[in-house]
Parts: C-alpha cells; sequence; structure tokens
C-alpha cells in the first residue's frame, strides 16, 4: 500500500468519525428519510467502486476520494443517529372523512405481539372517538413442578400460546390537542382487523404506530412500580465484588404485568444487583453462570440520569454499554432454568474457555501471592479489578487485624485507634496518576506486543514470519482476559500496526496512524455511542499523542543542552517542590507571571554565561541514555496531549504525581504483567507448575509491592487538585494547536508560499500570519457567553440526605452554604467531593468569597473539612455553638464546650461524638481529614496571602452581614444572619441554634433555615417580623424529618402537635411560593432513628402541602437539584427531574400498565 492510499484511508476513517461528531452536535429527526436513503445509496456505490478499483477496472482514484468521504461523513452520521433512535414502524395514515368514516380494508398482521400509540397528524373539526379490533396470541410458558418456566434442549424458552379477540378502549382525539400528541392504546395486538370511527367527523389524519419492544421501552421511572418478569439469558460474566455481584441480562421475553402476555424483546441488556441474601446467589455470583437461562421477577426501572447538572450520568454510561435497564430482583425472584437433560446452558465456546482459564489462572495467583499482591496482580493481569474493590491500601492495619480474625466490617467498627491509612487501593491509584493500568487496554496489549516482538528480533526470526504468531498471541490474550472492549480496541490496534509495519512496508509512525484510525472505525460501527466514552477516548487520545507528539516533544527537549539544561532540570524540580507544598499559587496570576519572568530571565543569563561558565559541560537531554529520554518524551507527549486536557473534561482533577510515578510505574508495571501472566499459565501444569508460579510469583510480590508502595507514597505526598471543566471550543482550540505544532514546518511552508502571491517573501510574514490565524481561533473563547450580570443565582444540590446551596451573584462571588454529608466504612460516601466540589469544578468555580457552615450537624459539616483542603476560601462562617474549638481539645472538653455545662441524658449527646470526630479529630481514625486539622494551613502569612489561601473565621450571630453587593442594574443584594440571638433552649439546643440566614436581592428572598427544631421555629415566628422573614422560597428546617424531642405518645400526634406549633406559624410569616426539602435517605447518617426520620419526613411533607396548597412543594429527593435564578424582580425555578422529562404530551397509559389473565 502507498503512503497515498494509507492517507485516504485514513481520512475517510475520520470522515466517518466527524460524521459521528457532526449528529451530536446538530440531531436530525428520526424518520428523515431523505438521509437514510442518500446513506444508502453512497454505501452501496462506494462499495461498488471499492470492488472495481481491486478489480484494477478504475486507475485513478484520486478523484473519488470526496466522494469517499462525503459517503462515510453521512454513514457515521446515520449510524450514531440509529444508535441513539429505538425504532417506530408506521402500520398505516388512518384518515378520518367529513362523514366520519375510515377506510380500512385489508387487515393488519403484525410480526409479534406488539403495543400500538396513534399519533394526531393533522388538525380536526370536531372531537374523534376511533376504537381498534382484532386478535391477541398471547404467549404463555410451559411450566415445570418448580413453578418457573422450561426450555427446550436447544435453551429456547417453551410457550403456549392463546388465541383471543381483543378491542381497544376509545381512544378520543380531541380537536384542540396539538399536532404531534400522543395516544397510548391500552390493549397489546398481534393483527388488526378493524378501525371504526365512533364518533366525530374530518377531514383528519392519524398516524398508527407499532411501539418498538426493545427493552427500554418497558422500564418505568422512579421506585414502587409493579413487578414484570424476564426471561433471558446471562450473557456476560458477573461481577463478582466482596459483598454483591452484579449481572447482566439478555431478555428474550418480557412479562410487563402480572398474567399478562410475554412480549418478544428485540434488543437492549438490563443489569441487576444480587446480594448474598438473594435466593440462589451463590449459583449465579460465579463464572459459570455466564449462558445460563434466567428467570427474574422484579421492578424494571430506568437507570438514574444525573441528580445535579453536569453529574455522572449514570443513564447513558449504561446506555452506551448496551445496558438499558435496572433490575430490582424481589427475594428469591431469580432463577438459573436448566436444560431437559439437568444441565445448564453454556455461552459462546471460545469466551467459556477463555473464563475458566481465567479462573484458574486466578487461583494460582491466589495460591502464590497474599493479599493484596494477589487482588492487584489479578487485576493487572487478567483485568479482574473488581477484585480490588474497597480493598485498603498496603499500609493499612487491616491486613493485619484480619490475621488475627477480624472482619472487614468490624475492622471498620474497630474500637482502638488505626495505625495505617484509610485510603483504598483504587482511590490511591487515582491519586497518583496510575489507575489506568487497572484496565487492561493498550499498555497491557503494547507490554505482551513488545515482549514477542523482541524475543523474535533477538532470534533473527523475519517479521513477515512472527507477526501471524504475534497476533494469533494477542487473540489468545484478548480470550483469557474476557475479550472485553477495551482489549479487544488494544487488539485491533496493535494487530493493526503490526500487519501494516510487516507486509506494507511503512514506518512505525505511519503504520500506528493507520491502524488507529481503522480500529476506532471498526469499533463505532459496532457502538457509536463509544465515541464519548473515557476509555474509548483516552486510549484514542494517548496513542495519538505517544505517535504525533514524542518526536516534537523528543525534539524540543533535546535543545536544552549545558547551563540551559541544568536551569531546565531547576525548574522542573523547584515548580514541582511549590505546587507540592502550596498548589494553589499555581493559579495565582501575580505568581505565574513572576515565575515566569524570573526563569526567563535565569535562562537567558545561563545561556549568556554557557561560553565562560558551563558546570556540566554541553552535556544535554539527548545524552541521556536512549531508552529513558525516548520514554521521559513520550511521557510528556501524554501529558500534554491526554492528561491535561482529558483529565480536565471528564474528571475535573488531575493528578500531579502521575507525571513522575509512571516513569517508574509503567516498567514496573510491565515487569509484573510478564510475570504474573507466566506464573498464571505455569501454574496450570500438573505437579511442578504451582512450584515454579510460586518461584515467579516471589519476584513478583517485590515488584507488586514496589507499586502499591509507589502509588500510596505519591498519593500521600502529591496533590490531586480541582481543575476546571474546560470550555469545548478550548479544547477544539487546544487540539488544532498540538497538530500545528507537530506539523509547524509544513504550515509556515504553505503560508510562505501562499503569501509569495502577493509578494510577501520574508518567512517572518508567515510566522505573523500564523499567530494572527492562532489569536483568531481562540476569540469563541474569549467572546464565550458570559452569565447575565443581572441575575442571581442559586443551586440547591441533590446530595441525598445532606445539604448544599451553591449561591453565584450578580457580580460573579461565589458563596457555599453547607457541604454535604460524608459517611465512612467499606459502603462510605464522600458528598463533597464526589458531588459538591465537582460541580463547583464544573462551573470553572476554584474559589469561594465564602463558605458558610450553618450547623455543626453531620449531615452539613462532614465536608467542610474537605472543602476547606481543596478550595481557596476567603471566609470560613461557623455555628457560634462551635466558634473558639481546638484542634486540642478532648471528646469531654468538645462536649462541655457545646453544651455550655449542661448535662443531656437523649440522643442530643450521642450525635456529639460524631461531630467531635468530623471537626476535631477521630480517635479510631486519627489520620482521617478534620476541620480542626485543615484550619491551621489557612492562617494569615506571606505565602497564603499570595495563594489567597487565607481563611478569615467568622462567628454566626443575628446580624452578621455574610455578603453584599451592588448589581450593575443598581440592585442591593444583601445576605444577613437573622438567628441565633442570646436566647437559649432547654431542648434540642445544638438544632436550635443553627442558623437562619436570608438571601435578599431586590424583590426576590430566599430563607435557608438550617436544622432550627420546632422551639425555634416558633420563636423565630413570634419574635422577627414579617419584613425580616417574608421570602420568596425558603427551605424547610431539618431536611423536612425533624423528630419531636421527648415524644413520648404516639408519634404522628406528637408531629402534628410539633408542626402546628412550629412550622406552621413560620410559615404563615415567611409566605413563600415555593418550599424546598433537602432530603435523602437518612440511613446512613441518622444510623438509630432513621426509621423515625423517614416517618417526619412523610408526614411533614403531607402537612405543608395540605396545610398550604398554593405553595410549590419541592424536594431534592424526587426532583433532584434544584436551580433558581432571579433578576431582582422575579425568579424562575427548574428542577433536574424536569430537565431530564423527555417532551411532548401523552395522553393514555401504554398496554404495559394493564393486566390481563388467561
Amino acid at each position: 500500500m502507498t503512503a497515498k492510499t494509507s492517507h485516504s484511508i485514513i481520512a475517510i476513517c475520520y470522515a466517518y468519525i466527524a460524521g459521528i461528531v457532526l449528529h451530536m452536535l446538530f440531531p436530525a429527526h428520526p424518520s428523515l428519510s431523505v438521509m437514510w436513503m442518500i446513506t444508502g445509496i453512497g454505501l452501496l456505490l462506494s462499495g461498488a467502486l471499492i470492488f472495481m478499483i481491486l478489480l484494477g477496472n478504475i486507475k485513478k482514484t484520486t478523484s473519488l476520494i470526496p466522494f469517499f468521504l462525503i459517503a462515510f461523513l453521512l454513514f457515521g452520521y446515520t449510524r450514531h443517529l440509529a444508535s441513539v433512535t429505538i425504532p417506530e414502524n408506521r402500520l398505516l395514515e388512518i384518515k378520518v372523512s367529513s362523514a366520519g368514516k375510515i377506510d380500512f380494508k385489508k387487515p393488519i398482521f403484525l410480526d409479534d405481539t406488539s403495543r400500538l400509540k396513534l399519533i394526531k397528524s393533522s388538525k380536526s373539526a370536531s372531537d374523534i372517538v376511533l376504537q381498534l379490533a382484532g386478535q391477541l396470541n398471547a404467549r404463555v410458558p410451559e411450566y415445570g413442578t418448580n413453578g418457573l418456566a422450561q426450555v427446550d434442549n436447544q435453551g429456547r424458552w417453551k410457550f403456549n400460546f392463546i388465541k383471543a379477540p381483543v378491542f381497544s378502549k376509545k381512544i378520543t382525539i380531541k380537536a384542540g390537542d396539538p399536532i404531534g400528541t400522543v395516544y397510548r392504546i391500552q390493549r397489546p395486538f398481534n393483527s388488526i382487523t378493524s378501525i371504526v370511527c365512533v364518533s366525530g367527523t374530518g377531514p383528519a389524519e392519524i398516524s398508527l404506530l407499532k411501539v418498538s419492544n426493545h427493552i427500554n421501552a418497558f422500564t418505568r421511572f422512579g421506585r414502587q412500580k409493579p413487578a414484570v418478569t424476564i426471561l433471558g439469558r446471562i450473557t456476560h460474566d458477573p461481577s463478582v465484588y466482596a459483598n454483591r455481584a452484579r449481572i447482566s441480562i439478555t431478555p428474550d421475553f418480557i412479562q410487563p404485568e402480572h398474567g399478562g402476555p410475554f412480549f418478544k424483546v428485540d434488543g437492549g441488556d438490563i443489569s441487576t444487583l444480587l446480594y448474598p441474601s438473594t435466593h440462589n446467589y451463590y449459583e449465579l455470583a460465579r463464572t459459570a453462570a455466564y449462558g445460563y437461562n434466567v428467570q427474574a421477577r422484579g421492578e424494571l426501572l430506568t437507570p438514574p440520569g444525573p441528580a445535579n447538572p453536569m453529574d455522572f450520568d449514570q443513564r447513558t454510561y449504561m446506555k452506551n454499554h448496551n445496558l438499558f435497564g435496572t433490575l430490582f430482583v424481589n427475594q428469591g425472584m431469580i432463577a438459573p432454568i436448566k436444560l431437559p437433560d439437568g444441565k445448564y446452558a453454556e455461552g459462546t465456546p471460545l469466551v467459556e474457555f477463555s473464563l475458566k482459564a481465567r479462573d484458574n489462572m486466578l487461583t494460582v495467583l491466589k495460591q502464590t501471592l497474599p493479599m493484596p499482591h494477589s487482588a492487584f496482580v489479578g487485576a493487572i493481569t487478567l483485568g479482574m479489578r473488581y477484585g480490588l474493590s474497597a480493598r485498603p491500601g498496603i499500609l493499612s492495619d487491616y491486613y493485619k487485624l484480619k490475621k488475627e480474625g477480624l472482619s472487614k466490617v468490624e475492622y471498620y467498627n474497630y474500637d482502638q485507634p488505626h495505625t495505617g491509612w484509610e485510603d483504598t487501593i483504587e482511590n490511591q491509584f487515582k491519586r497518583a496518576g496510575v489507575n489506568h493500568v487497572l484496565a487492561v487496554s493498550g499498555l497491557h496489549v503494547t507490554i505482551i506486543t513488545a515482549m514477542l516482538v523482541g524475543l523474535f528480533m533477538l532470534l533473527r526470526v523475519p517479521k513477515k514470519m512472527f507477526v501471524p504468531v504475534t497476533i494469533f498471541a494477542l487473540v489468545i490474550f484478548a480470550i483469557i482476559t474476557g475479550a472485553r472492549p477495551s482489549t479487544l480496541r488494544a487488539v485491533i490496534m496493535n494487530s493493526l500496526f503490526l500487519l501494516t509495519w510487516a507486509y506494507m512496508k511503512q514506518g512505525l509512525r505511519s503504520a500506528a496512524l493507520f491502524g488507529l484510525a481503522v480500529a476506532a472505525v471498526l469499533i463505532l460501527i459496532q457502538n457509536p455511542l463509544m465515541i464519548v466514552d473515557p476509555s474509548f477516548t483516552l486510549s484514542f487520545a494517548a496513542i495519538l499523542s505517544l505517535v504525533l507528539l514524542t518526536g516534537p516533544a523528543y525534539e524540543m527537549l533535546s535543545k536544552f543542552r549545558g547551563n540551559v539544561f541544568l536551569v531546565f532540570l531547576l525548574f522542573i524540580s523547584i515548580t514541582t517542590v511549590i505546587a507540592i507544598r502550596k498548589f494553589s499559587l499555581i493559579y495565582t496570576p501575580s505568581f505565574l507571571i513572576l515565575w515566569a519572568v524570573l526563569w526567563a530571565g535565569i535562562f537567558i543569563i545561563a545561556k549568556f554565561l554557557q561560553p565562560k561558565f558551563h558546570p556540566i559541560g554541553d552535556v544535554g537531554f539527548q545524552d541521556l541514555p536512549n531508552g529513558f529520554s525516548t520514554f521521559f518524551a513520550a511521557q510528556f507527549a501524554i501529558q500534554i496531549g491526554m492528561m491535561i486536557p482529558l483529565s480536565s473534561v471528564y474528571f475535573m482533577r488531575w493528578p500531579l504525581g502521575g507525571m513522575y510515578a509512571n516513569i517508574i510505574a509503567i516498567p514496573l508495571a510491565g515487569v509484573i504483567i510478564q510475570l504474573g501472566m507466566i506464573a498464571g499459565l505455569l501454574g496450570l501444569i500438573p505437579g511442578i507448575g504451582i512450584y515454579l508460579a510460586l518461584l515467579l510469583n516471589a519476584a513478583n510480590w517485590i515488584a507488586s509491592s514496589g507499586f502499591l508502595l509507589l502509588s500510596h507514597v505519591v498519593a500521600r505526598g502529591c496533590p490531586w487538585p480541582f481543575v476546571p471543566k474546560w470550555h469545548p471550543w478550548l479544547v477544539v482550540a487546544y487540539y488544532i494547536y498540538l497538530l500545528a505544532f507537530v506539523y509547524r514546518k509544513q504550515i509556515i511552508g504553505f503560508l510562505e508560499k501562499l503569501l509569495s502571491y502577493i509578494k510577501l517573501r520574508h518567512p517572518i510574514y508567515a510566522k505573523l500570519f500564523a499567530l494572527i490565524l492562532a489569536f483568531l481561533l481562540i476569540l469563541p473563547v474569549i467572546a464565550a457567553k458570559k452569565p447575565d450580570k443581572n441575575k442571581l443565582r442559586i443551586s440547591v444540590l441533590a446530595v441525598r440526605y445532606g445539604s448544599a446551596i451553591l449561591v453565584q451573584t450578580p457580580n460573579n462571588a461565589n458563596l457555599l452554604f453547607d457541604a454535604g454529608a460524608v459517611t465512612f466504612g467499606e459502603r462510605g460516601f464522600n458528598n463533597t467531593v464526589r458531588t459538591v466540589l465537582t460541580y463547583l469544578a464544573r462551573k470553572g468555580i476554584l474559589h469561594l468569597n465564602a463558605a458558610v457552615l450553618t450547623s455543626p450537624n453531620i449531615a452539613r459539616s462532614a465536608g467542610i473539612a474537605d472543602v476547606m483542603n481543596e478550595y481557596r476560601v476567603d471566609k470560613l462562617f461557623i455555628p457560634e455553638t462551635i466558634a473558639g474549638i481546638k484542634s486540642s481539645m478532648s471528646e469531654n472538653d468538645f462536649k462541655k464546650y457545646i453544651l455550655k455545662g449542661k448535662t443531656f441524658h437523649d440522643a442530643e449527646t450521642t450525635r456529639l461524638t460524631e461531630m467531635y470526630c468530623r471537626l476535631i479529630n477521630d480517635i479510631s481514625w486519627p489520620k482521617r481529614l478534620t476541620l480542626a486539622k485543615v484550619l491551621p494551613f489557612h492562617n494569615e502569612n506571606l505565602i497564603n496571602k499570595w495563594a489567597d489561601m487565607d481563611s478569615h473565621i467568622i462567628s454566626l450571630r443575628a446580624g452578621e452581614i455574610i455578603y453584599q453587593e451592588t448589581s450593575p442594574d443598581r440592585k442591593k443584594l444583601i445576605i444577613k444572619v437573622l438567628h441565633p440571638d442570646n436566647k437559649t433552649f432547654e431542648n434540642k439546643p445544638i438544632d436550635n441554634r443553627s442558623a437562619v440566614i436570608k438571601i435578599q436581592y431586590g424583590d426576590f428572598s430566599f430563607l435557608i433555615t438550617s436544622d432550627i427544631h420546632y422551639d425555634a421555629q416558633k420563636y423565630i415566628a413570634d419574635t422577627l417580623s414579617e419584613t425580616e422573614l417574608k421570602s420568596s422560597v425558603m427551605i424547610i428546617p431539618g431536611h423536612g424529618s425533624e423528630i419531636p424531642a421527648n415524644a413520648f405518645s404516639k408519634f404522628s400526634s406528637a408531629m402534628k402537635k410539633c408542626l402546628d406549633n412550629g412550622l406552621k406559624p413560620l410559615l404563615k410569616k415567611v409566605n413563600p411560593k415555593a418550599v424546598i426539602f433537602e432530603y435523602g435517605d437518612p440511613k446512613p447518617i441518622l444510623k438509630q432513628t432513621f426509621n423515625d426520620a423517614r416517618s417526619a419526613y412523610s408526614i411533614t411533607k403531607r402537612f405543608v402541602k395540605k396545610s398550604f396548597p398554593s405553595i410549590r412543594v419541592l424536594s431534592t429527593d424526587s426532583d433532584q437539584a434544584i436551580l433558581i435564578t432571579s433578576d431582582g424582580s422575579n425568579f424562575k425555578i427548574k428542577t433536574q427531574a424536569e430537565l431530564r422529562k423527555d417532551a411532548g404530551k401523552i395522553v393514555g397509559e401504554g398496554s404495559s400498565d394493564i393486566g390481563y389473565a388467561f
């Protein structure tokens, strides 16, 4: 293949990818038939032309390239369109005449039991009532004596069919309904024999459509939905964790309603999570379950979308992997189905072989390596990373205590001080920037490829002979590791690279570019949705960076010689130390300018002194050992080509230590993978094999210990800072700049030639023109739409049973009220880092004008230490109940200080221990981050002031002004504390002295009531004026789940009394137009009283709706994040749940919601 042909194929591949991106940016309607027709014709012609070219009938192919580019551009566009569309078949256009007649002559026979719907296609003069009649051939499974559905010898489900006439309910198409209104028909059909207009007259047109039986069409939003029955197969290897297992099922048939017909499913998989308490758990939570037929019953729900704007979208992630629903299995309602011969069905033979081989190799690793080394080597070698799930780090005392007989649950509840770190191995890998080694993909396949190629070249075997053998070995490796998509992608890329390198006489660079483009297209033809999946994008960018940027990076670094090289090393070293010690300086413009000027001067001086003073002579980067210098250039290329831009895009965090850790980690991973793979294979040899494996894994224990220790040291020593999410156009501009850097000589040459036509022949003109183009490219980022300067924005985030409210003022100040909840243990969750801080970074916020802690309760305060540790905060406002706490306080001193010497004998004191652990010091986990430990890093000193890290601590008292400003349109914004004052409370003193804060912007106001209990609610309503309290929107106190103090009487009666005496007068005084419940499952926070809290929430919500019917009631539990904007006169409320809903009016329920009995 000539270079020209190779470049043409690469261009065609990228045209297909461009078509996918084009559809993402400018989506077309699925029914755009012209697009489908043009694409089909284009692909047919493309195939014919390629065939004729191969036959030699067409000699000149250059003129055909534009045609191929357009054809594949359209192919990419329509392929992505098809992947995001669930097809619905238009059966008939029903035409109602002016006499009210329908011309329906021929029966419509459907290919299977189907659901139908009508769509109004035209206006009608009057209401039209239609009724359909036909036949239903209902499937009824053949059940065995165990009450389960049966299969035949080939694993096919056995059914009987019951034929019955079926009539739809009367469907009313109202004259006032807009065109496009959907009317669901509440009966399934196998054939339609008549359509009758019961009343009304036309002319009118109504479309009759068959609803797709794709599994996505059967899922439902929310919880507490009717259970469905699934008959299907386990088509993927179950992921088995320490205390649960995730299973993917491909449904063959579904019964949406008990007693109803079974529908044949047309596509899509579902996921279900099983626990040891689930019946048949141990039979299904194992590799052997792959291929089993299963019958399951439970709620089939649509995967949740992001609870907050720009949050992780589980629904899209699962959809990208062909998973469209989550089945919540009821107790004992999933069972494997045996074949008539008493055996279970098996999956694809090659996959069965690979999974069995992998399990056998894993057994060898477990027998020859201790924990956590065996779990790590199993993850890095065999792709079984779920074995590392929630696995404590290597220096944790978990492994010592485990030897003493403690379980993992007992370990987290251990009442003695833990001597080790609490971080999990996975989290340490992320912080250290080496998490990529756990994904069996490009690195692993490349290591094996390099090992085999090096071996064959050492033996002087011709590459045309060893390349097929190497590719076969890569295929075997893919099978052994389960043939997962990331592994297949790497195998395809490496195989194509080897083929083009060996047989098409292309260099390494050309072969890699060709293989990469073709592999990407093969993957995206199979699943176009993978284009936005991080695993695909990151690996694609990493390989492109290696291929395109390593050479230019090496060339650039080779210019550093003598004094300049020495200064370069000093610059990198000193800058890294500063970034480790005070990363916030890197975000400080004044520091960056000074630092750049200082080192520019040092570089100039060093170069000037080179002839007279040269301590290292003329030694430079290229004088380093070739392997090391090339590897360093490759790491530099990956950092600038993948990590810097895409870490911001996907994760909003950048592991600083990764650039250094990977210099050691990648070679070490190469040793571990090879030793682990060879040891696993040798261990399969009967007799002596296990001893050979033990010998090899003795060396692997040293290598894996080094890797785990490296990740621990880097994770603890180097920051993992949040970075702002890049603007999409900035990403585009950045990569254009990188390409321009790679092809700079060609671009300058082209510009020089172009400018010579207008007699501008000096090279400086071409460079000047290139700079102008570069500036024009960044203009869209500079001119990007800025937020409306006159708008106040309030984001009430959905953070489970916690609280976090972001306030963005018209003058771009950012204030955070409360920090979310943090729970620890095996199932712990850090809402502050995972949700709150990530949300801020996505909005480009790395600096807070104020952080306000309204209550010391852990649902609000547990995450404040993370906020102060990760972000620059000008002012920290804390409740007056904890103002003055010190890190040296003991738990008893803390309790005395909080309770002001009083003694309580109820839950009031038990909460104080948790507060002490989160705010001061956790005795059991002395290395956990707390507010008291992080505050010293925000003291006033020169460096902190320069880095904006000096935080002023202020107590929240009535009358305190938290923030004020005047907007560009001269409206006043003031954030003021209304409570607490000097009043003391006998009951719930901590809650009742929580802060009440009012945000007033023009005529709009927002009231934050924190955790004030019923006594404080009544006190505030009685003592503060209506002017002070009146607000447009109010947060319901205490998540709406406040439990009555000393409720000895009936719970509901006590609740009603408290609500009548406390919340009701407060709501009357505030008189809001909307109220918000910050609610989620209280169980992880209120371990002893969560059931009472749940009941209190339900009672409170009903009470508010009944007592104040004109108030709009919102909850972060059901409405998710609540977004409020105000111009100072009016305000708008949008909820995340509303933003995720499908648009369009739908009349009637689907047939899947109606039961049948046969």
